[in-house]
């Protein structure tokens, strides 16, 4: 096999790096949509709820972190506490909205219909059948354009650096049996036997 230097592999990462985004841009060019979201219900704003929250991240993030029993208890405590103090907090919320109004009937009206009849999240629309196989199709179509367009060798490249890493998180992270001898450097029949 010849030897490469290491210019002309920064060169040929390089290369394969730019023709990639430019598939990828051509296939799926980059949109920016403004984002209208909802504005966050009165109650989540109260201090003791933000607070509350803040502590359930911290927990959740110890627990994600380091997978202890001890840590999934104390985040499920504090996801508990975080419900509770939210449920409080809406329920402060809407007995003040109601003693506040009591001679006015719209308002009350208006806040009874809201607690019994909550606006649906997802329109009706969305929810037929028809779209859902129209969104499959189009990510199933987006795939196949994909797949056109990347060339047989730069699916070679991929593979390969895709095999390369996850060998390598693999050894280290010690998810490899001991005993398997397929696919990895160093390990060969003779080395099967020798086991």
């Amino acid at each position: 096999m010849p030897s490469i230097s290491a210019d002309s592999v920064d060169l040929l990462l390089e290369s394969f790096n730019s023709k990639v985004k430019n598939v990828i841009d051509d296939i799926a060019p980059v949109k920016v949509s403004k984002k209208t979201g909802r504005q966050k219900s009165c109650w989540r704003k109260s201090t003791a709820v933000e607070s509350m929250k803040r502590q359930c991240r911290k927990a959740e993030r110890m627990w994600r972190k380091t997978k202890l029993e001890i840590h999934y208890s104390t985040y499920k405590d504090s996801l508990h506490a975080f419900n509770v103090e939210l449920a409080t907090a809406r329920q402060k919320f809407f007995s003040n909205l109601i003693n506040s109004n009591l001679n006015n009937t719209r308002t009350l009206f208006a806040t009874v219909e809201r607690l019994t009849n909550p606006p649906s999240q997802i329109p009706s629309e969305m929810l037929s059948d028809s779209k859902c196989n129209e969104f499959a199709s189009f990510f199933s179509e987006k795939i196949i354009k994909i797949r056109k367009v990347i060339s047989t060798s730069s699916s070679k490249i991929i593979e390969k650096v895709v095999f390369n890493q996850l060998n390598n998180y693999l050894n280290s992270n010690g998810y490899l049996d001991n005993f398997q001898s397929g696919f990895r450097p160093h390990h060969s029949t003779e080395t099967a036997l020798v086991k």
